[in-house]
């Protein structure tokens, strides 16, 4: 009695192994360590809890920096054009632009993101005409506690030929060699 219950053991267990029933569910991937703790910096950054982080949330949260352009170049590579994004069937609207958990892991919340001075006085450059003048420059430095006083001694000591701009090279942006 005993060998036969453990003949049909053997034979129940060996089953599944030679494709006599469906196969079982996959086991999940473990979460890493990085995974684990970048979804709860991103849980707790996304105040309105609906998955996404927008500029607001994004600049509150590690990612964000005390100069406000190096918060938006980080913000402006990492986000995704968002129109709508289905939930459970439902339609949620969402920012046109947002961050989504698996870019905020794959940036480390954005601190991988290091702007060069180039890519910095680019995006600071809203007027596009290739130099900074001193709303354009204010972007660039720390927020606070940069005072209107100190923001305008740091533009006129980079303003070399006092034209009241700033171009790359005073900037220290080194020129791209063709």
């Amino acid at each position: 009695m005993i060998k036969s219950a453990l003949l049909l053991s053997v034979i129940a267990l060996a089953v599944p192994a030679f494709g006599g029933s469906p196969t079982p569910e996959p086991v999940p991937a473990r979460k890493t360590f990085k995974q684990v703790v970048y979804t709860k910096l991103f849980v707790e950054a996304d105040v309105d809890g609906d998955g996404v982080l927008d500029y607001e949330e994004f600049s509150k949260s590690i990612g964000g920096n005390p100069r406000p352009i190096v918060t938006q170049i980080r913000f402006d590579i990492m986000a995704t054009d968002l129109d709508v994004i289905a939930d459970r069937g439902a339609i949620i609207v969402v920012p046109e632009r947002g961050i989504l958990l698996e870019e905020f892991i794959e940036y480390g919340g954005g601190r991988k993101i290091k702007p060069t001075k180039g890519q910095i006085f680019d995006a600071a450059d809203t007027s596009e005409d290739g130099f900074l003048d001193i709303e354009e420059f204010e972007a660039t430095r720390l927020f606070p506690p940069s005072t209107p006083s100190t923001i305008f001694r740091a533009f006129d000591k980079m303003d070399k030929n006092d034209d009241a701009l700033i171009s790359p090279a005073e900037y220290g942006v080194k020129p791209i060699k063709a």
